[in-house]
């Protein structure tokens, strides 16, 4: 605001200073045109008296007005070429003077030549009157027009000297106000600075005792954390003496399984070997009764070794591992179908084998899991129904969420799919426990650890597997194994209580 209202009275003090210009070229024009018309008449006087006296040295004036009469046209042109309505009288009183110089200049030289009376012939003339009054009549109207703006030029410049102090004035009291706003303003924000100046040193109070609690605190953490690695190193070292400690007893339970199946096996043998003979040569001596009991006693011989070499062969499946490579899960299911040949004649069954996905994983085990999983479809069929088996796989994304770990990637999907004679799904999870049988013994045969040996080689490969199925409906194993574990090992040893 006070830039603009500087402007304003500078604007106004520029205006009244070109109005004062103005008013002062307008009095130079006055004065010029009375300067021609004196300058005209003294030369119009020395003219006449020339002719009188034919004295030379009358026509001085006479002679300054033919030097001075166009300067002076010169400079009111000049002052006058701002108003149009001053060029057209101007040019006309231009022609005018030189008409009534040049007859001047007649006169005289007539005068000279032929006498005073040739002199005064020329000056009784109309002519002379006529130029003398429309030049005279020329200046005053040029006069008069200067008169018209020299009353509106000093009006406005009254008006703008008018403006200029009332804007001046203006200025000032804006100053003033702005001034007195100022001081207003700065005192206010200096007592609101003066408050926050104390609010932030309070706040600073507050925050030294909530930084001096903060750090009290962290160092009661830091004590705590302290005390919890130090309580996690010793819970780390119980766990690794635990971890060979139990890495020991699976060694020891491994050799003593060998060692109890070798030591068990050795009177089994015997047992079986005299049951045999006994049945082939006492046979006819013994009665019937006798005859039950020894076959009795040689059905549970067998089915003893069966549970023998079950349980040496479950706890194999971690003992003997072998490197794990890419396996072709097509070709060994197609060998694993040639395997169980006879065995598919002989119920008049089928066994489809579609394509299967390549894995990394322990190839035996693979062929142990797969015919495991088709020999129980081909033997839990239904009576005079033949079994119909389909082996079916798919890659998929995914994470295993199985007993063991859960591995993100790539995932292995075989399905093993049958007829048979299926299960309550209830039973879905008992199925895979050692010794679970849904079925006697005369219906089928078997000692109940084919699927655990297969859930403990999914694990093993870190992998899970499941069951689903209704009583008469047929079955259907779904196996999900990372195509390529998470193993910096050549193999996987899986961790669990009862291995």
């Amino acid at each position: 605001m006070l830039l603009v209202t500087a402007a304003l009275g500078y604007l106004n003090v520029r205006r009244l200073y070109e109005h004062d210009q103005l008013v002062e070229r307008t009095h130079e024009v006055i004065s010029e045109l009375r300067l021609l018309l004196g300058t005209l008449a003294d030369a119009e006087s020395a003219t006449r008296g020339f002719v009188i006296t034919a004295d030379p040295a009358d026509l001085k004036p006479y002679e300054a007005a033919m030097i001075t009469v166009p300067d002076t046209l010169r400079r009111i042109e000049q002052l006058t070429h701002d108003n149009p309505r001053q060029q057209g009288p101007l040019a006309e009183l231009g022609v005018q003077i030189a008409r009534r110089l040049e007859l001047m200049r007649q006169t005289i030289e007539s005068t000279r030549e032929e006498g005073p009376e040739a002199g005064r012939a020329i000056v009784a003339k109309a002519e002379g009157r006529v130029a003398r009054q429309t030049a005279s009549d020329l200046i005053r109207q040029l006069e008069r027009e200067e008169a018209r703006l020299l009353t509106q030029r000093v009006g406005e410049a009254t008006i703008r000297y008018s403006t200029a102090v009332v804007s001046s004035l203006i200025s000032a009291l804006l100053g003033l106000a702005l001034a007195a706003l100022g001081f207003v303003w700065t005192h206010r924000e200096m007592k609101a600075r003066e408050q926050r100046t104390i609010e932030l040193r309070e706040l600073n109070e507050r925050l030294e005792q909530r930084v001096g609690e903060r750090t009290a605190a962290l160092t009661a953490a830091n004590d705590a954390l302290r005390d919890e690695i130090a309580e996690r190193h010793r819970a780390e070292t119980t766990l690794r003496l635990v971890a060979q400690d139990l890495e020991r007893s699976n060694r020891e339970l491994t050799h003593f399984a060998s060692v109890a199946s070798h030591d068990l096996h050795e009177p089994l043998r015997k047992i079986q070997a005299f049951g045999d003979r006994l049945y082939g040569q006492c046979h006819d001596q013994l009665n019937e009764k006798g005859r039950d009991y020894l076959q009795r006693l040689l059905a549970s011989a067998a089915r003893m070794r069966a549970l023998i070499d079950g349980l040496l062969e479950y706890s194999r499946v971690s003992a003997r591992k072998q490197p794990l490579v890419p396996v072709e899960l097509t070709r060994i299911a197609r060998e694993v179908v040639a395997d169980l040949d006879a065995r598919i004649q002989q119920s008049g069954g089928q066994v489809q084998v579609e394509e299967l996905p390549t894995i990394v994983a322990d190839p035996l085990q693979m062929r142990q899991l797969l015919q495991n999983l088709v020999g129980n479809a081909l033997k839990f069929h239904r009576h005079n129904t033949p079994p119909q088996v389909r082996v079916s796989g798919s890659v998929t994304s995914g994470i295993v969420q199985g007993d063991v770990d859960s591995q993100p990637g790539p995932l292995c999907e075989l399905a093993v799919e049958d007829n048979g004679v299926g299960f309550e799904p209830a039973e879905a999870q008992q199925i895979f426990e050692l010794f679970q049988r849904l079925h006697g013994r005369d219906e089928y045969e078997g000692t109940g650890m084919g699927l655990a040996i297969c859930k403990k080689i999914v694990e093993r490969h870190g992998g899970r597997i499941c069951a689903a199925s209704r009583p008469g409906q047929g079955s259907r194993f779904l196996v999900t194994l990372p195509v390529a574990p998470k193993l910096q090992e050549q193999a996987l040893e899986v961790s669990r209580p009862h291995a």
